[in-house]
């Protein structure tokens, strides 16, 4: 009997050094994971970044149609421009239409770019109904004013 207690003695001591070292080797690989899934979050978080600045610009052109009570600034508050760039455009434009009188029926085409959800304007285009158009054409930063008449096309065809 005593015999069978060394044995199970030593069996049981066995056992005890035999855990002791798996649960030690799954202690450091579960802290090797760790590490590993740290890194790829940091790696993550700066892929976002570089999306971003990898993105692509798509060109989006909106066209309006003057109702009855909508005026030129209720539409360009919904494109979240600066109120300098705004007044830019607007004294631009008032300075060939009077934007205070645009008439039901004025075409109005936005043309802006989207990065994110930063909206760039790009160029804004008012033809009256007699087909003159004036756009508000921004190129490297400046605005500039374009006249397009119309009628002459008219006549002719």
């Amino acid at each position: 009997m005593l015999k069978s207690h060394r044995y199970l003695i030593l069996l049981l001591i066995l056992f005890f050094i035999i855990t002791f070292f798996l649960i030690k080797k799954f202690s450091e690989t579960n802290d090797y994971v760790q590490n590993v899934v740290a890194e790829e979050i940091d790696i993550n978080q700066n892929k976002t970044e570089d999306k971003q600045e990898l993105s692509v610009d798509f060109i989006y052109e909106d066209f309006f149609i003057i109702k009855d009570g909508q005026t030129f600034g209720n539409l360009i508050k919904n494109y979240n421009i600066s109120d300098t760039e705004q007044y830019k455009i607007s004294q631009l434009l008032n300075s060939k239409i009077d934007l205070t009188r645009i008439n039901i029926g004025t075409e109005i085409r936005i043309t802006y770019t989207r990065k994110v959800d930063l909206i760039n304007i790009q160029k804004i285009s008012i033809i009256d109904k007699k087909n003159n158009e004036v756009q508000a054409v921004k190129d490297n930063g400046s605005i500039r004013l374009n006249l397009h008449h119309f009628y002459l096309l008219q006549k002719i065809f």
